[in-house]
């Protein structure tokens, strides 16, 4: 499957793979816009390639599925020749990493977990090590007791603010819910459908 597509620096990269099935490693591929062609920019070691997002002037990609061990999850650097992939592998139970965002000086991974009810992974430090922002809901914790599983999808800023759509699984269904980065928290801001 093709998952996303980003403009960067004269071609274009295309994310795919398969996170489900578990097929194997995920080649990037690169059309070359002057050229009209498409090159292998590099493999990653995850299943799939989801997404592209630009952290301090480089082109990087979260990982999904690491083919190495699940105690941590990657993400990889466009190296500065383009060509090639630098992988990261310092996220705790990043099992998948759907999508990362610098802001107020740090960096956010939003994961997906069976497990882990933390899914917000926070670094202070450029990625060398993380942290899990705790879920708020009426200043309380969110209690995520009966769900199967949660999976922060998309971050966005807004008006000098960080949000964070999470996917909660029950056991039939699911809801969507955003919350809103404040104070070291991810508060409750209410359901993301109507």
């Amino acid at each position: 499957y093709v998952w996303d597509v980003r403009v960067w620096n004269g071609r274009v990269f295309r994310g795919a793979g398969d996170y489900d099935k578990n097929s194997g490693t995920a080649p990037i591929y690169a059309y070359e816009i002057e050229s009209q062609s498409w090159k292998n920019s590099g493999t990653v070691s995850d299943q799939a390639v989801h997404r592209f997002v630009e952290i301090g002037g480089k082109l990087v990609s979260p990982g999904i599925d690491p083919t190495d061990s699940w105690d941590l999850g990657n993400y990889y650097v466009l190296n500065d020749n383009g060509k090639g992939w630098t992988k990261v592998r310092t996220l705790p139970n990043g099992v998948h990493n759907y999508d990362m965002v610098e802001f107020d000086g740090k960096l956010f991974a939003g994961l997906g977990t069976e497990d882990f009810d933390d899914t917000v992974a926070v670094s202070s430090d450029g990625g060398k090590s993380w942290s899990f922002v705790p879920l708020y809901k009426d200043g309380q914790p969110f209690d995520t007791s009966d769900y199967k599983w949660t999976r922060t999808y998309d971050f966005a800023t807004y008006n000098g603010q960080l949000y964070a759509l999470i996917i909660f699984r029950l056991n039939f269904g699911q809801t969507s819910e955003l919350f809103r980065y404040e104070n070291g928290k991810m508060v409750w801001v209410g359901k993301a459908t109507g």
